[in-house]
């Protein structure tokens, strides 16, 4: 996920996953900013947990 923009990174991939046959909803995850998405599949119920985080390069200042 090379962004300069962390934010606007993440809603991305959000709602890239938001787009995944059999997405029911997001709710509030452990931690701010790490929704929780929920999936039905097959009658089974799958929740997971998006963990958005920035990595800097290795070599980098981190400020990208």
């Amino acid at each position: 996920m090379r962004q300069k923009d962390f934010a606007a990174a993440c809603a991305t991939y959000q709602a890239v996953l938001e787009g995944v046959d059999g997405y029911q909803g997001t709710v509030p995850g452990p931690v701010d900013g790490w929704p929780l998405l929920e999936f039905v599949r097959d009658d089974r119920k799958v929740t997971v947990c998006a963990a958005f985080i920035h990595l800097p390069v290795p070599g980098s200042s981190g400020e990208e």
